[in-house]
């Protein structure tokens, strides 16, 4: 039975010379390939990663200023920007993965030619070019900008004292904008249809690769920033430039300078609510007209059966 299944016929089994211990290099060659490649997984992303992040967080070590308590002199000591290893390694994974994907990209290019291969290069650092401007604008300027509204509106009024000066941090407030403008983009696709929903709806469709800078720009980018622009701008105007000229009291110019923009937002609010209740009952005055005076699209009278034969029971 063994010799049908089998062209070669039946082969006895030989058991290799050194059998354990070829066994056992091979497991320590299995154990020291998975250490060596689980060092180089955990480190070289992390070192790639700090590598990259001390490029735009500090450009280099920072330096403390502290003051000696026995001298009346300060001493320069320097130290680092602490940053989490957790952010390093994902940067090291990002970058690694764009490099990856890069030159993977130019060996398929290869063989369609050198012209083909510059045309692609080309084509591909235009897409590049709009991604970051478009990525400026919407990752970058738009979060900056919501976050500072937003803690001008909500955070400084709440945990800053009036006699105290508040301190605006950048990065933080950026973070802060990135999940206020997530959670109002989600917002806004769950709306009604506008603007703004058509504009983001289009911008996922076209997707990177057929990207319209100019869509973007005008019709996403532009109104948002020109309303948290204005948002940001007419209140410290009034603060700073009008309100000086009417009143002369630091504390009580202070006081409107930290209270202008909750209450300019209340007022926003209200006039918005004022705006929808006028609207919701106009409509409901033109359904109830509709309903008694309107049969279909004709518009009947239905008074002048009355007003007939009283007229007639005059004369």
């Amino acid at each position: 039975m063994v010799l049908r299944f089998f062209s070669g016929g039946f082969q006895p089994y030989t058991r290799p010379l050194f059998f354990p211990a070829r066994l056992m290099g091979l497991m320590v060659c299995v154990c020291a390939s998975l250490v060596i490649s689980s060092v180089i997984a955990l480190t070289v992303p992390v070192w790639l990663g700090r590598k990259v992040m001390a490029l735009w967080l500090a450009g280099g070590p920072s330096v403390a200023v502290s003051l000696k308590p026995t001298t009346n002199t300060t001493q320069e000591i320097p130290s680092e920007v602490k940053v989490h290893e957790l952010y390093t390694a994902a940067c090291g994974l990002y970058v690694g993965w764009l490099t990856a994907r890069a030159v993977s990209l130019v060996l398929s290019w290869l063989p369609q030619g050198r012209a083909a291969m510059l045309e692609r290069l080309k084509q591909w650092c235009i897409i590049g070019l709009k991604t970051i401007i478009a990525s400026v604008l919407l990752l970058g300027v738009i979060p900056l900008l919501f976050g500072l509204l937003f803690e001008l509106v909500v955070i400084v009024p709440l945990r800053v004292p009036i006699h105290q000066t508040p301190i605006l941090f950048i990065w933080q407030d950026w973070a802060l904008g990135v999940l206020y403008t997530k959670i109002a983009c989600a917002v806004t696709m769950m709306g009604p249809e506008w603007f703004l929903r058509t504009a983001i709806e289009q911008a996922y469709r076209d997707g990177i690769r057929h990207i319209q800078l100019s869509f973007i720009i005008e019709q996403l980018a532009l109104p948002v920033i020109v309303c948290f622009g204005l948002a940001l701008s007419i209140p410290y105007i009034v603060a700073y430039s009008f309100v000086p000229l009417f009143i002369s009291s630091l504390q009580l110019r202070n006081f409107i300078a930290r209270r202008i923009y909750p209450f300019l937002l209340l007022m926003f609010v209200i006039c918005i609510v004022v705006s929808f209740q006028v609207r919701q009952f106009r409509n409901l005055y033109e359904h109830i007209k509709n309903d008694k005076y309107l049969v279909g699209q004709r518009l009947v009278n239905y008074n002048h059966i009355k007003r007939k034969s009283s007229t007639s029971s005059s004369t």
